[in-house]
């Protein structure tokens, strides 16, 4: 996995933000954090990107629009870790939409197929799944962790 940080104007830039939709329309993102920078009118956020780069044998290296690699699975997953990915697939949607991110700006799907094979007894056991480090897991490990158990009937009925 390779990283790239962008700075972006607290205060709006469009070029730079153009910048970032380029680059995250041409990467296969495995990673997003942000934080802002305070320093009075010359604020800005910094965003951190980690991506892999796929090479593919039918374009010429450095092509803006590259063919990203899709992974069905439907195929992948046996049945019930499918369910349990879709559920996931719900649950991420929810917070996106809540914290106004992009869907993989909660966890990819890489992540969340990761997390269906894994076995989980602990809330810190989520951060095992690559590219899901501190921040991920204290902003949504514990209501991941909460799901996944409600779900594998880890959780006795009241």
């Amino acid at each position: 996995m390779k990283f790239k940080v962008f700075p972006l104007a607290a205060y709006g830039d469009e070029l730079a933000e153009a910048a970032v939709n380029e680059f995250l329309a041409s990467h296969r993102i495995i990673h997003t954090d942000r934080q802002i920078i305070q320093a009075g009118a010359a604020s800005y956020w910094s965003v951190c990107i980690g991506y892999d780069v796929v090479a593919h044998a039918n374009q010429a290296p450095g092509t803006d629009k590259q063919k990203r690699t899709r992974v069905d699975y439907k195929e992948v997953l046996n049945e019930q870790q499918f369910r349990e990915y879709s559920a996931l697939r719900e649950w991420r949607k929810k917070i996106s939409e809540a914290e106004n991110i992009p869907v993989f700006g909660v966890l990819s799907n890489a992540q969340l197929a990761a997390i269906t094979q894994t076995q989980l007894l602990t809330v810190s056991d989520i951060a095992s799944i690559e590219g899901i480090g501190s921040t991920k897991l204290d902003r949504y490990g514990q209501a991941l962790f909460d799901l996944l158990k409600n779900r594998r009937g880890d959780v006795p009925n009241a």
